[in-house]
């Protein structure tokens, strides 16, 4: 009995759970495969290693391809936006922070993300972009709101006291 597989191409019976690379030809186990559910035999046409290889020259050789639809799976994944979407946020916050209405810091990371995505981590709804300092005060309040009132209190009351010493 000869059985084809996903690539099409006979496999003796001794071969099955086996399949052939269609890149470097060589006969591997189906778990040397990646998952892919569009093929009838449900793996990925090239091996492991094969398959890792050409992605890696696929990034080297398109590096703004490949951070776009990095950020842009980033985006959907994590906040369920898309780039366009987080675009245009950023026109109606007039490209400045929401909270401090600064442009966001100045790093080499803040470059490529001038402002972080702001959001509810119960909900998840997203409720704006703000920049690192102001989404980490956030952040490191746990997005609590009597906490953020007590630091303004405590801030207010402290620059009290020392105008009340001068």
């Amino acid at each position: 009995m000869v059985v084809k597989n996903g690539g099409g191409i006979p496999m003796a019976e001794t071969n099955i759970g086996m399949k052939t690379c269609r890149c470097c030809k060589q006969s591997a186990p189906l778990a040397d495969f990646y998952m892919a559910r569009r093929n009838r035999d449900g793996r990925y046409s090239y091996c492991r290693t094969c398959a890792r290889q050409q992605t890696a020259r696929w990034e080297r050789d398109n590096p703004a391809k490949k951070r776009a639809t990095t950020r842009e799976y980033w985006l959907k994944t994590h906040y369920g936006i898309t780039q366009k979407q987080y675009d245009a946020m950023l026109v109606s916050q007039g490209g400045r922070c929401k909270i401090c209405r600064s442009e966001g810091r100045n790093t080499r990371r803040a470059q490529r993300f001038a402002l972080h995505v702001d959001h509810d981590h119960k909900s998840g709804h997203v409720r704006g972009l703000l920049c690192h300092r102001c989404n980490t005060i956030l952040g490191n309040a746990g997005d609590d709101v009597d906490i953020l009132l007590q630091a303004i209190q405590y801030l207010q009351t402290a620059k009290a006291e020392e105008e009340s010493d001068e």
